[in-house]
């Protein structure tokens, strides 16, 4: 997960909002909008990531993705 999260990361435009949580028991869940550079140009996608906690750490993580829309050129 360390190392899917650092290559995702040196995007330049990378940015998640968060536009729903839920947490329930030791699972938290997450609805983002995430705006990112695909192979073929900007854009964004709609997400849910599932996290499952065990005590202070994340213990398995769940990533859905929606279609992506392109940026108008």
């Amino acid at each position: 997960m360390r190392e899917r999260y650092a290559a995702r990361f040196k995007e330049p435009n990378l940015h998640a909002t968060i536009l729903k949580r839920i947490v329930m028991g030791n699972y938290v869940i997450l609805h983002e909008r995430v705006r990112r550079t695909f192979d073929d140009g900007t854009g964004t996608l709609d997400a849910v990531a599932i996290f499952e906690v065990q005590g202070t750490k994340i213990a398995r993580v769940w990533l859905i993705s929606g279609p992506k829309a392109l940026d108008a050129k």
